[in-house]
């Protein structure tokens, strides 16, 4: 199987709507090949993405900008690797898939609290530190109404606002998924444009949290 072939097999539809989807599939793509090769399970996967994301956070906290930034990446390219793995060979499961999303919960929140910490370290602002347990507040709101609408309703409901506002829609998800993948880099950046990301960030997870919440209620509704 050769590269083009496992980022045929591994990428979802909805990957090929995104270029830094389909760039990270192809980024992966000769980790797969070596993983297929030596028959490394999909969990195994995880667990090195995990331990990728882990030497990431010291690096945070003491701003060591390039080394942080490469073992966060590598976390990236390895987190849809785990997945890719198992869809190929067949071995994807409830059970994996829930270690992964845990997993992925822990770090991410650590992340979430190193980096605005490494921040502070260097610059001793406090406001780094209010705006992120404000988007860490706001994004555990967000995420506590993602898992409420979990029914068939919601789900129809979710699809067809989508689909009226397909435009919107599709603009909004770019901005998120940037979002996802600016977000280790902005070490290389001033203060102030931390600041502003931060604030952006913000703003964004409260239009989703709108967004949800109109979607419960109209569910419910219905």
């Amino acid at each position: 199987m050769n590269l083009k072939q496992i980022v045929d097999k591994a990428a979802k539809p909805w990957h090929r709507q995104y270029f830094h989807q389909m760039l990270y599939k192809w980024l992966a793509s000769p980790f797969i090949w070596v993983f297929l090769k030596i028959k490394t399970t999909p969990n195994q996967i995880t667990a090195l993405a995990t331990l990728c994301k882990l030497i990431a956070l010291p690096f945070y906290l003491t701003l060591n900008q390039i080394p942080a930034i490469i073992f966060h990446q590598l976390w990236y390219i390895l987190d849809g690797a785990d997945g890719s793995v198992a869809r190929i060979r067949n071995l994807s499961s409830k059970r994996g898939a829930m270690i992964d999303g845990i997993l992925d919960t822990i770090t991410n929140n650590l992340f979430f609290i190193a980096l605005p910490l490494g921040v502070f370290l260097a610059y001793k602002s406090t406001n780094i530190i209010i705006l992120a347990m404000t988007l860490l507040a706001i994004v555990g709101i967000r995420e506590s109404l993602c898992a409420k609408g979990d029914g068939e309703t919601y789900t129809q409901t979710r699809e067809s606002t989508k689909q009226k506002f397909a435009r919107l829609a599709k603009v909004f998800s770019s901005l998120i998924n940037f979002n996802k993948v600016i977000f280790p880099f902005i070490i290389l950046f001033p203060l102030t444009v931390i600041l502003h990301f931060y604030l952006l960030n913000i703003a964004v997870e409260t239009i989703r949290i709108l967004f949800y919440s109109h979607m419960l209620i109209t569910s419910i509704k219905k």
